[in-house]
This record gives C-alpha cells, sequence and structure tokens, in this order.
C-alpha cells in the first residue's frame, strides 16, 4: 500500500475520479536501466499503457554486477557470506555491522559515493531513457514521464550527494 506507485494510484484515482485508472509496477529490485528497458520492451505493447511512468532509482544508473559497494580486497568471499548474511538474523546483523565498519575508516565507500565515483555509466543510462522515450512515444503518442526518486531525506542540501546523484539523473534523462 506504500509503493509510490500504489500512492501514485491513489492520487489518480482521487484527481480523476470518472476515469478507471490502474498503475502497473513492473520495476525489480535492484535492476539497472538497461535491464527496465527490456521489461518496457516486452509488456508495454501487451499492456498498451496510456502513458508510461519510469521511476528512476539511484541504482539504475549503475551496472548491476558492480554490487552496492566499491569492489574491495576487504570483502569476506560471497560463498560464505551470503548465505549466512541473508538466511540468519546474527549474519545480517554481522554482515551490517562489518560494511559499517568499513565504511567509518574508509575501507569502503557507501553506495552513492561509490556510484558518484563512477558516473560514466551514465551514458548507458541516456541511451536507455532514450529507447524507453521512443518505446512510449511509439506506443501512446506521448514521452516517457521519468520520476527520479530522491532518497536525500529531507535536505534541502544541493551538495548532499544523494541530491547531487538525484541532479545528475534527472539531467542524463
Amino acid at each position: 500500500k506504500e509503493t509510490y506507485s500504489a500512492v501514485l494510484q491513489r492520487r489518480l484515482e482521487t484527481a480523476l475520479p470518472d476515469e478507471k485508472i490502474v498503475v502497473y509496477n513492473l520495476g525489480v529490485s535492484g535492476m539497472n536501466s538497461r535491464q527496465i528497458s527490456k521489461i518496457a520492451k516486452k509488456f508495454v505493447p501487451k499492456l498498451k499503457p496510456e502513458r508510461v511512468i519510469y521511476g528512476v532509482c539511484h541504482n539504475d544508473i549503475t551496472d548491476w554486477y558492480r554490487g552496492f559497494v566499491s569492489d574491495s580486497d576487504w570483502s569476506m568471499p560471497s560463498m560464505i557470506s551470503r548465505p549466512f548474511a541473508i538466511n540468519t538474523k546474527v549474519g545480517q546483523l554481522m554482515s551490517d555491522g562489518y560494511n559499517r565498519l568499513l565504511m567509518q575508516i574508509g575501507l569502503r565507500k557507501d553506495f552513492i559515493h561509490d556510484v558518484l565515483d563512477n558516473i560514466p555509466y551514465s551514458d548507458r543510462f541516456s541511451s536507455d531513457v532514450r529507447e524507453i522515450n521512443r518505446l512510449s512515444i511509439d506506443h501512446t503518442g506521448k514521452p516517457v514521464l521519468v520520476l527520479v526518486l530522491d532518497y536525500s531525506r529531507g535536505t534541502d542540501n544541493p551538495e548532499h550527494p544523494s541530491r547531487r546523484l538525484s541532479q545528475i539523473i534527472e539531467k542524463q534523462a
């Protein structure tokens, strides 16, 4: 009930009470714009929407295989850590604490800084948004509406790393 697509549907239904509104959320956690473009190519022709909205998350600009932190020699082998961290509360606590420690001492970057330091991905992102836009125009006659989901949590500071990343994504889109 609290996903942005559910909230959007409720708001549209309130604003347009005489229209039948259906918002499809085709997003998949962790996917990047290339993968999202492939989903759009598959489902837009089948669903025949009146409008295509692309809700861009910060990780959409990255390459999916990099993960959420920069590559580092300070990582536990994923064969050991991943099942333990995913399937147990103790493993999750240890993994989160280990990651926070590495970030505090400067051996690992947080997600936002990792993306900002590797922003050349933005060229691929722009190309993918152009492809989604072409698909939207071909099937709806309207350009894609890009909604950048900004995670800066209420800060008005334009230099906040998350805000800077949102601004880069908006410009690239």
